[in-house]
Formats: C-alpha cells, sequence, structure tokens
C-alpha cells in the first residue's frame, strides 16, 4: 500500500469515528422513566439490558449477574454466540477492580483480554480486540456488570465513557436493586445440587420410603412467548430464577431439581392428585406474575408419576415418566 493510499485510509477511519459519533446521542433519561414505571419482575435484567443495548447501540454485550454460587454469569446477551453466551464469567482478578469506589468502568486492551480467553469461543475471542466491564452498584456495592465488546459507544472519546458509564453504574443499578433483587429477597436461596434426576430421586428414597409424588414440568410454551418479547434474555439463566421460584412455592413441601433449560423436575411429599393440581396452578399465576404474561396464554405442560404405585426405584419412575 502507498503513501496515498494509506493516507486514504486513515481519513476514512477517521470520517468515520466522527460520523459515529455525531449520530451518538443516548437518552438515558428517558430509558430510566420507563424503567421506573414498568412493574417489578424477574425479567428486568431484560428489560434493562435490551434499553441499555438500543440507547448505547451496543453490537455485542451481556448484561452479568451472581448466579447461586456469587459468580458473574450473563442474564441477558446481545450478539454473542451460544458459546460465548455460556462461558462468559468475571474472573476474581478483575473483581477488586470493579469494587474500587472511584472506578465506573474497566477497560482491557489487546493482550489484556488473556484474561478472558477461556470465556469466549474461538471465534469470538480471535475477533475481540477491546472489552469494557462496568459495575452497576447499589451503596456501592457491586450487583451486576455490563460487558461490552463492540458497539458505536467504543468509538467515543474517555471523558465521554466515564461520565456515561458514571450515570449507568449508580443509576442502573438502583434500578436493578430495586425492580428485580427486592423480589429474589423473598426468594429462597436454593443451590441445584442435583446433576441428574436419578441422584435426585436415589438421595429421596434411600432416606424416606414414605409416598411422593414426582411431578415433570415442561415450560416450552412459557419460555416461547418470553424469547418473543425479548430476545436478549438467556434460558439457562431464568431456569435457575424459576427453581427459586418454584423452590420457594413448595414451603418445605417437596424438593425440585433443574432437568435442562426449559423443563423442571418437582417432588411433592403428598399422595394426592388435587395437591399436584394446585400447585401446578399456584406455579402458572406466579411465573405469569412475575414476567407479566397474560395467564390465560400460558399453562404448564406437565406429568406425574406416583411413588411407590408407580415404581420403587429411581429408574421404574423415570421410564414411566418420561414414556
Amino acid at each position: 500500500m502507498g503513501l496515498l493510499d494509506k493516507a486514504l485510509t486513515l481519513e476514512t477511519e477517521k470520517n468515520a469515528e466522527i460520523e459515529s459519533s455525531l449520530h451518538f446521542n443516548p437518552n438515558l433519561e428517558s430509558l430510566y422513566n420507563r424503567l421506573n414505571t414498568s412493574t417489578k419482575g424477574l425479567d428486568f435484567p431484560s428489560l434493562l439490558f435490551g434499553g441499555l443495548v438500543n440507547e448505547l447501540q451496543i453490537q455485542k454485550g451481556a448484561l452479568l449477574l451472581p448466579d447461586e454460587s456469587h459468580v458473574f454469569t450473563p442474564w441477558a446477551v446481545e450478539g454473542f454466540d451460544q458459546t460465548t453466551s455460556r462461558r462468559i464469567r468475571i474472573p476474581d482478578s478483575l473483581l477488586p477492580s470493579l469494587n474500587k469506589e472511584h472506578f465506573n468502568y474497566v477497560e482491557l486492551q489487546n493482550t489484556e483480554i488473556d484474561l478472558l480467553k477461556d470465556f469466549f469461543s474461538f471465534r469470538e475471542y480471535s475477533v475481540t480486540s477491546r472489552v469494557i466491564l462496568v459495575p452497576l452498584k447499589n451503596n456501592s456495592q457491586v450487583i451486576a456488570v455490563l460487558f461490552i465488546t463492540e458497539g458505536n459507544l467504543l468509538n467515543q472519546d474517555r471523558r465521554t465513557l466515564n461520565d456515561l458509564f458514571e450515570n449507568i453504574s449508580r443509576t442502573a443499578g438502583s434500578l436493578l436493586k430495586e425492580k428485580r433483587d427486592s423480589i429474589l429477597l423473598r426468594l429462597e436461596d436454593v443451590t441445584n445440587e442435583h446433576n441428574d434426576i436419578s441422584t435426585f430421586l436415589k438421595e429421596r428414597i434411600s432416606s424416606d420410603s414414605s409416598p411422593f409424588l414426582l411431578l415433570s414440568l415442561k415450560l416450552d410454551s412459557f419460555m416461547d412467548k418470553i424469547k418473543s418479547n425479548d430476545r436478549n434474555s438467556v434460558e439457562f439463566r431464568m431456569i435457575e430464577d424459576i427453581l427459586r421460584l418454584v423452590k420457594t412455592l413448595l414451603g418445605g413441601r417437596g424438593s425440585v431439581t433443574i432437568k435442562d433449560s426449559r423443563s423442571l423436575y418437582v417432588l411433592l411429599g403428598s399422595s394426592r392428585q388435587e395437591e399436584a393440581e394446585l400447585f401446578i396452578h399456584q406455579i402458572g399465576l406466579s411465573l405469569s406474575y412475575f414476567y407479566k404474561l397474560d395467564n390465560s396464554l400460558f399453562k404448564p405442560v406437565w406429568k406425574m408419576v406416583r411413588f411407590p404405585e408407580d415404581g420403587s426405584s429411581e429408574q421404574d419412575l423415570i421410564q414411566q415418566l418420561e414414556k
């Protein structure tokens, strides 16, 4: 490439940055006002992130919240492939920087991104040259992290970014605490300890031989409805919130474990079908309420087997349930 070509290329890139800056005018105040009028719900992280994606013109990013192990993982995603959406984490080594009182964001470039190499797919990592992490805080406590690798806002100068992220860190963090975390405080904190239904049942049968009902709860219609309204939501994180909700509804009457990103197994300490029907009805109402869906459009699909009538071992019960 000759000197003239290089000069033309640099000029083109400079003009593109200027053009990009002229079209970057986020109206965060309007976004916050809209979110303030929304009701509390477990879907609020996706609502918040979707608004930020539009206002900040984010092409690739995620909103990370603490999972049941207190590791920051994606609850809403934009632009990343499925592998990256599942892998993204905030390494412990970066948490002190995010927790510093006067830090509005952390930026990683070039070789610094090696810290996050294991949290991207190979393809995504190969095209990522810059990562911005914005801590969303409530009373100086980091409750979420905005994770950005691509978007129009990355073309802005550092002062603009600092002012922008100071605003987001403070205001979006407070909104998230009010609209979602206040609900979670009322739900049981539960770790999904069972990797498979066999272990789940084996432990129950070996420790207690009293009758119980085993329910398979499928949430396909619910998940499809959520995804049709909100493309940023992450199914395998939503199911963790739903797990907590179902555990709370059980109120000590049984146990629940995740089957997959769209299904749960519920063990209900009862032998009466009426109790199972009432419980499923409660789940439907609660999910519709916390995710703001019309209950008439959503009914959980479920199957039930009885112990010991339908089988005296975990294998027998699973076989009957999956018929």
